[in-house]
């Protein structure tokens, strides 16, 4: 029998939530942008599990983004998340935010035929002039982190922009900046590939949990990458 997947996206507004059985997407949500997703996650997943006509004690596994995204946002999610994955004793896998976007303008170039990029460069806004930069290798029809590097990185926008190699495509919320012209030689991907969506974070945490994969909710922990302006300003 196939599981049911409640899938959490909080980590960029105004967020989403999907609901799957096996890998196929059932019903989604986008959250709305005002009120906050601290007021509107919980009753949001309430109506999406309504609609479908199941109970929250029906659900098998619980898919999170975990980052790096918004400091509050991402908080919210993963602890929703770890605390229904307790209550209702079901795994919970969290998707790191660029993994996803890469994941969706992957999907973008097979469907639209295009073999002519080497590698695709996430780049999410982090403010302050800098980004969470994460690259990934397109091998074919496949596409996977170059080297070893397993998280993003928090670079500045004009170190990422002179990073760049030619036959990159370029994705992610950096490129909604009117400030932010990209190199000779570098594609942006379709703005709608450019914020994670719940859908995507389902899809594979739903493939991870096939391979065998687990994760101790207790150390399922968001993705900040950075103190918050808070954390700055009290040290």
């Amino acid at each position: 029998m196939s599981l049911r997947t409640l899938a959490v996206e909080t980590s960029h507004p105004p967020g989403s939530i999907a609901c799957l059985v096996g890998d196929q997407v059932q019903d989604s949500l986008v959250l709305p942008l005002r009120p906050p997703s601290g007021i509107t996650l919980a009753p949001a997943i309430d109506r999406l599990l309504q609609q479908l006509g199941w109970r929250s004690a029906s659900l098998d596994l619980l898919a999170v983004a975990t980052g790096p995204g918004s400091f509050t946002g991402l908080r919210i999610g993963v602890t929703l998340a770890k605390t229904l994955a307790y209550g209702l004793r079901i795994p919970v896998l969290g998707v790191l935010t660029t993994d996803a976007i890469a994941t969706q303008v992957a999907d973008h170039l097979k469907q639209s035929g295009k073999s002519d990029s080497s590698a695709i460069s996430v780049a999410i806004d982090a403010l302050r002039q800098q980004v969470f930069q994460a690259t990934y290798h397109l091998s074919g029809s496949a596409w996977a982190i170059l080297g070893n590097e397993k998280e993003p990185q928090l670079l500045s926008i004009a170190a990422w922009l002179d990073h760049l190699s030619p036959g990159t495509v370029a994705a992610g919320s950096v490129l909604s900046r009117p400030d932010v012209v990209l190199p000779n030689g570098i594609t942006p991907a379709p703005a709608e590939t450019w914020l994670p969506s719940a859908t995507t974070i389902g899809k594979l945490v739903v493939a991870r949990h096939a391979r065998g994969e687990t994760e101790d909710p207790f150390q399922l922990l968001p993705l900040y990458m950075r103190p918050s302006y808070a954390e700055e300003a009290r040290r």
